[in-house]
């Protein structure tokens, strides 16, 4: 089966899962995971969920592994897919409509076709390496937006390293900054030209929290990197995701900690 074929069969794994969380939104309590010092939260439905992924997604091909948020990696592979069941767990308990469930198929430490559907919107959105990205069979492209006049989102561990706060008040005055706490929703919208980037820098996530999204916007237009790169791999969560106008800007500017080696 060819990576097309699998995109197909896995929006319709997506879309049942999706489908099932949809009566649970804004209705149902969680608890804040073990070690959490910020909105980490998780529910039962988040390990149903990925428990349905994996029996689901090992059907289709038994060669391809599985790394999930809630189990880890539970079949190793060359290729595997990385899922996360509910993005934005806490926004997902709470009614707001930030969450989303993300999946990406990963070789060789990219990936090749990933999915973000958004449960509260009922918009899916995904994409193929090299066929462009697409909202409801629509393609979707990145802004032309400057930093001027874009917004984007800036996500870093203030608590562990308070540098940060100075660099998050020097972006503050070049762009609008935005936080919804839920990397699918935030990265959607980047490839889908409502937001112009988003930059981690030794943030909270994980690489299944970034892989859909980045391909996303890398099939609509935008540049993705690791800091002080040119290239990404997603087991690097220090990464630029943004139109191509508001990369160079944040990798030109002298005073923030952005340029390429």
């Amino acid at each position: 089966m060819n990576n097309e074929q699998l995109l197909l069969k896995a929006l319709d794994i997506v879309t049942e899962a999706t489908n099932k969380l949809r009566p649970f939104y804004g209705n149902v309590k969680g608890e804040r995971k073990e070690h959490a010092t910020d909105c980490d939260m998780v529910t039962e439905l988040d390990r149903q969920t990925e428990q349905i992924l994996f029996d689901e997604l090992t059907k289709l091909d038994h060669g391809i592994g599985f790394r999930g948020e809630e189990f880890g990696q539970v079949k190793e592979g060359d290729r595997y897919w990385s899922a996360d069941p509910i993005d934005g767990t806490d926004p997902f308990i709470r009614g707001l409509p930030f969450c989303s469930v993300q999946l990406a198929l990963i070789e060789e430490g990219k990936p090749v076709l990933s999915i973000i559907d958004c449960i509260a919107q009922f918009q899916t959105f995904y994409a193929l390496k090299g066929s462009g990205s697409w909202l409801g069979g629509e393609p979707i492209h990145v802004s032309e937006r400057s930093l001027e006049n874009g917004a984007m989102i800036f996500e870093a561990n203030l608590r562990s390293n308070p540098e940060h706060i100075e660099l998050r008040l020097k972006l503050r005055q070049r762009i609008c900054l935005m936080q919804f706490c839920a990397s699918g929703y935030e990265l959607a919208m980047v490839a889908s030209g409502a937001l112009e980037a988003k930059v981690s820098v030794n943030g909270y996530g994980k690489s299944w929290d970034y892989a859909p999204g980045a391909l996303l916007i890398q099939e609509a237009g935008g540049t993705v990197a690791n800091i002080g790169k040119t290239s990404y791999d997603v087991q690097n969560c220090e990464v630029i995701m943004a139109n191509p106008i508001v990369y160079k800007q944040l990798i030109t500017d002298q005073d923030l900690p952005f340029g390429v080696s």
